[in-house]
């Protein structure tokens, strides 16, 4: 019989077994997080940069808003894809508006209401009558789903960002949807607190990438050029942000808060996220995601230097802030907590997302590539319970290693004490024996690794992600 000890023993290393073989069977190339399904769009009309990603109920709606830097004008068709099988997803159906001409308009802009089905389109007519307009669409669940044609008002003005806040939508102008059936304009009274323009920034060299909305803000990211010279221009990365008041009747409100800017480095804004809890605007560039607080922008320190900036090596090309998490798309597919700011903790990433805009539905992540050609489904490991219904993200675990995905080359720190410890490959074959608090990163291929931790009490075990 053996003794308890043994047992022990025995048992230790029968779990370090199966966690090595579920290793084997899962994707090395990501942490926490694994790719459902995949869609390919069958034809061309979603080649264009930007894509619009929303969902409503198990459908995930696309288009095309504009085709990057050529001339062509932006795509003039909705995709439907139902994802109620992540391991499936499949067009639904398409639709193209044709309310003024026989000829389908050009999307522009759409916002989406997921609870009621809602769809707030912005429209741009054929080149050869022009003119724009505001449609209200409603998507009807069924097999196959279906759309309604709602109310629509002409002659808006012309814009290429929207949002949706308490209410309304803007997007060119103003319009009250609190009963969609019958939108409304209302006029819109600006106060200026703070100019949305750096003063030594150039209104000739300025260039819009991005928009956020919540609940009471939004924001243009993108970059400006120096302005006080002739001769010579260097971008900065750059946004401007406004608050909005509604009240019971017209007009509204839109107070400019301000602007910030980086160094004129040569860097662009290309994605924006903020919060209104943790009053915080995040910032996506070329190297980093800064992150720059309300009330500096409303204080009007223009250049203020960012409160934490997060390293990403690569240019981050979407942002989503939901309650403590950020996600962030620079290529690779990012789960940020950060709750306690400066202190970043990753809690999940895969290397397959591909630069693109995405949306969030509780534990899924839909990400567009950045031509649109594909869909991808990913899902969020349950451990962390994300999207669970009363989730708290799990607290840091008492043993800590950091950081976590690192880049080769990294030394990774082992915050704890500790008895011994050895590095596994994703085969199971030990790599190194490590006799200090450093793991020196220089030799390792890119991968999966495991750290087997023995603490003296208990053991250990913990993923490790390396990246070219």
């Amino acid at each position: 019989m053996l003794s308890t000890n043994s047992f022990k023993a025995v048992l230790s290393v029968l779990l370090f077994l199966l966690f090595l073989f579920s290793l084997a069977f899962s994707q090395s190339d990501s942490l926490n997080m694994r790719l459902r399904g995949t869609w390919e769009c069958p034809t061309d009309d979603l080649v264009g940069d930007p894509i619009v990603i929303h969902k409503i109920y198990d459908y995930i709606i696309m288009a095309c808003t504009g085709k990057g830097a050529s001339a062509e004008p932006a795509g003039d068709s909705l995709w439907f894809i139902d994802v109620s099988d992540p391991d499936s997803p499949h067009t639904a159906l398409t639709y193209t508006d044709t309310a003024f001409t026989d000829y389908p308009a050009y999307i522009r802009w759409f916002e989406v209401d997921s609870d009621s089905g809602y769809l707030y389109m912005g429209y741009a007519r054929d080149p050869i009558h022009g003119g724009e307009y505001f449609r209200i669409l409603r998507l009807t669940d069924g097999n196959p789903p279906s759309i309604q044609r709602g109310a629509i008002i002409d002659s808006v003005n012309h814009w290429s960002f929207s949002s949706i806040n308490n209410g309304y939508v803007w997007g060119g102008n103003c319009f009250n949807i609190s009963d969609p059936d019958s939108p409304l304009i209302w006029d819109v009274y600006q106060i200026i607190h703070n100019p949305s323009k750096p003063p030594d920034g150039s209104s000739s060299y300025r260039v819009w990438n991005d928009k956020y909305g919540t609940e009471n803000y939004a924001g243009h990211a993108g970059w400006i050029g120096y302005g006080l010279s002739d001769t010579f221009y260097e971008p900065a990365p750059y946004f401007a942000l406004y608050k909005f008041v509604f009240p019971a009747s017209s007009p509204c409100t839109s107070h400019v808060l301000g602007c910030w800017r980086g160094d004129y480095n040569g860097d662009n804004a290309e994605a924006l996220a903020i919060s209104e809890e943790y009053d915080m605007v995040a910032v996506g560039t070329a190297w980093n995601v800064h992150f720059v607080s309300i009330d500096s922008v409303e204080d009007g320190n223009y250049d203020a230097k960012p409160n934490f900036s997060w390293s990403t090596r690569i240019s981050v090309s979407d942002l989503y802030w939901e309650d403590s998490l950020l996600y962030v798309n620079n290529g690779k597919l990012w789960v940020l907590n950060v709750d306690d700011l400066p202190n970043i903790d990753t809690l999940a990433i895969s290397t397959l997302s591909g630069y693109g805009p995405f949306c969030i539905d509780s534990s899924f992540i839909y990400a567009a590539n950045v031509y649109g050609m594909e869909l991808r489904i990913f899902e969020i490991e349950d451990s962390l319970g994300i999207g669970q219904q009363g989730y708290n993200i799990l607290p840091i675990p008492e043993f800590k290693i950091f950081p976590n995905p690192s880049f080769a080359g990294t030394r990774i720190a082992i915050a704890n004490s500790f008895k011994n410890a050895e590095l596994f490959d994703i085969s199971g074959r030990k790599i190194l024996d490590i006799k200090s608090n450093v793991i020196d990163t220089t030799d390792l291929s890119p991968g999966l690794y495991l750290l087997r931790v023995d603490t003296g009490n208990k053991i250990i075990s913990k993923k490790i992600l390396i990246m070219k």
